[in-house]
């Protein structure tokens, strides 16, 4: 009877004859499929400290400058469905290159990389402004510039 981890590993990987650069490529594309979700994993994190941060600031009182978390939901959503996007992208694009290495190809994305580069554009300036927005209905701008855009009373 084998080790559980030598099985475990035996299934999980594939024993590929190092000719050429094919070692170097497999371990290039691990390198890439981490990066890619440490990215998401800190969209993930953002989203979720976010939201436990605004939820320890509100105090509750009636006229507390603090916001409610609920104002922030579409913020933290954002950031999380930026999140988990980037991690889907990441593994599906990890098993592909995979697959088109071990037959001895090379897959070269283009449209894939700019919908990524796209979508988390889109979606961190969309929860920057949701969020900025919320905070400037809240707070407003004591900043003595923002007099000058005040309309008058």
């Amino acid at each position: 009877m084998r080790p559980l981890l030598h099985i475990a590993m035996r299934r999980c990987s594939v024993l590929v004859k190092n000719t050429g650069s094919t070692a170097r490529d497999h371990l290039a594309n691990e390198r890439t499929f981490l990066a890619w979700s440490k990215v998401g994993l800190g969209f993930l994190g953002a989203g979720s400290g976010l939201f436990t941060a605004y939820s320890f600031n509100y105090t509750g009182e009636v006229n507390s400058l603090s916001l409610h978390p609920v104002t922030i939901v579409p913020v933290v959503l954002l950031l999380i469905a930026n999140g988990g996007g980037l991690l889907a992208y990441a593994t599906y694009r990890y098993i592909t290159v995979k697959r088109a290495l071990s037959a001895g190809y090379f897959i070269i994305n283009k449209t894939g990389l700019y919908g990524v580069i796209v979508s988390t554009s889109l979606s961190t300036v969309t929860a920057l402004g949701i969020l900025g927005y919320e905070e400037y209905k809240v707070k407003g701008c004591s900043h003595q510039y923002c007099k000058v855009f005040e309309p008058p009373t």
